[in-house]
């Protein structure tokens, strides 16, 4: 994500396919979706974009054919950096979404 951005990367959003396919094949397999920001500006604003950055790949999930009831969204703002936050570089990687498949059961179809 840009700066203040909450819309998804044209590169960024090709790679949800891959998850959509999956998430067809596991139909019992639900999705949590985690917004970050860098630290750059208040935490209370980092925050609500976190949230915003969560919501717009669940919506992209849900434009594919995913059911809303599936997925979970939430923001955690600047927590938890993955890089860091001194150098632009850094920054750009702290502005993100990790998406989650939680541990399901499934069987094989033989």
């Amino acid at each position: 994500f840009d700066l203040n951005s909450t819309t998804l990367k044209p590169e960024s959003a090709a790679k949800l396919d891959n998850l959509v396919a999956f998430l067809n094949e596991h139909p019992q397999a639900n999705v949590e979706v985690v917004g970050y920001t860098d630290t750059s500006g208040p935490a209370a604003y980092n925050l609500k974009v976190s949230e915003k950055r969560a919501e717009s790949v669940a919506n992209a999930l849900v434009e594919k054919g995913i059911d809303s009831s599936r997925i979970q969204a939430r923001g955690e703002g600047e927590n938890n950096p993955i890089a860091s936050n001194d150098t632009r570089e850094g920054r750009q990687q702290n502005r993100r979404v990790e998406v989650v498949v939680p541990e399901f059961e499934y069987q094989v179809q033989q």
